[in-house]
C-alpha cells in the first residue's frame, strides 16, 4: 500500500502472514539463506548478461577486423567461464532457496523448479559426452521453461508471504511477458517456413519484438529480485 502523502514512499506490509511477521521482525536463518540465494541468482543473472555482451561486441569488432581471430578465441573462452560461473551461481541460490519455510506455502514451487532445473542440466552435460536424440534437445527446453515458470511463482508466493502484494503482481507481470514472448517466437517460426520470402519477412518483425520483450523482462526479473530480498532482509 503507497503512502497517500508520499506516493514514492516505499509500499507497507499488507495482509503479512503472522510467521512473517515474527521471522522479519528477528533475524531468521532460513529467510536470510532464501535472501541470500537471491543475491547469487541476481549476480549469476547480470554476469550472464554480461557474458552475451562481451560475445556480441567481440563478434562485432572481429567483422569489423578491429581484433584477430586469436583475441576472439580468447573471448570465447571468458565468455563461457563467465556463462559457466553464471549458472553456478544461479543454481547454487535456487538451492539456498529450498530453505524457504513449508509456511510460505512456496516449498512445492521452488522444489520443482531445482529440481527440473538439475535435470536439464545432467542433460546438457550427458550430451557433451554422449550423443543424445533430438527429443532430449525438446526435453531439456521444456523442463528450461518449467524452471523458470516454477520459480517466478516461487517468487509470487513468496512476496504474498511477506504481504508485499506489488513484489507478487510483478511477478505475475514477468509470466505474463513470458507468454507474450513464447507466442510470438511461435509465430516468428511459423512465419519463416521454406518458401516464404520478401524484402522484410513478418517473422523478423517478431524477431525484434522478442528482443524487445526479453530485454524488458530481463530489467523486470533482475529488479524482482533485488526488491525481494530487500523487503525479506529490512521486513518492509
Amino acid at each position: 500500500m503507497q503512502d497517500p502523502i508520499n506516493p514514492y514512499a516505499a509500499p507497507a506490509a499488507v495482509e503479512m502472514h503472522p510467521k512473517a511477521a515474527e521471522w522479519l521482525g528477528t533475524p531468521s536463518p532460513s529467510l536470510g539463506r532464501v535472501a541470500n540465494g537471491l543475491g547469487l541468482i541476481r549476480s549469476g543473472g547480470i554476469l550472464a548478461i554480461a557474458a552475451v555482451a562481451l560475445l556480441v561486441g567481440g563478434n562485432i569488432a572481429g567483422q569489423q577486423r578491429l581484433i584477430t581471430f586469436d583475441v576472439f578465441k580468447m573471448l570465447l573462452i571468458v565468455f563461457f567461464g563467465m556463462v559457466i560461473i553464471g549458472g553456478i551461481l544461479n543454481l547454487v541460490g535456487k538451492v539456498l532457496c529450498l530453505s524457504t519455510p513449508q509456511e510460505t506455502g512456496a516449498q512445492g514451487w521452488i522444489y520443482t523448479s531445482v529440481g527440473t532445473e538439475v535435470i536439464s542440466l545432467g542433460i546438457q552435460l550427458t550430451s557433451l559426452f554422449v550423443p543424445l536424440p533430438p527429443t532430449a534437445v525438446q526435453l531439456q527446453g521444456l523442463l528450461n521453461i518449467v524452471a523458470a515458470v516454477t520459480f517466478i511463482l516461487f517468487l509470487r508466493r513468496l512476496g504474498l508471504f511477506i504481504g508485499r502484494t506489488d513484489l507478487a503482481q510483478r511477478a505475475v507481470m514477468l509470466l505474463v511477458l513470458g507468454a507474450v514472448m513464447f507466442g510470438v517466437v511461435v509465430l516468428f517460426i511459423v512465419l519463416n517456413e521454406p518458401g516464404r520470402n520478401g524484402p522484410l519477412p513478418a517473422g523478423y518483425i517478431g524477431l525484434l519484438v522478442v528482443l524487445v520483450v526479453l530485454a524488458v523482462w530481463v530489467v523486470k526479473y533482475l529488479s524482482l529480485l533485488a526488491d525481494m530480498k530487500s523487503a525479506i532482509l529490512t521486513g518492509r
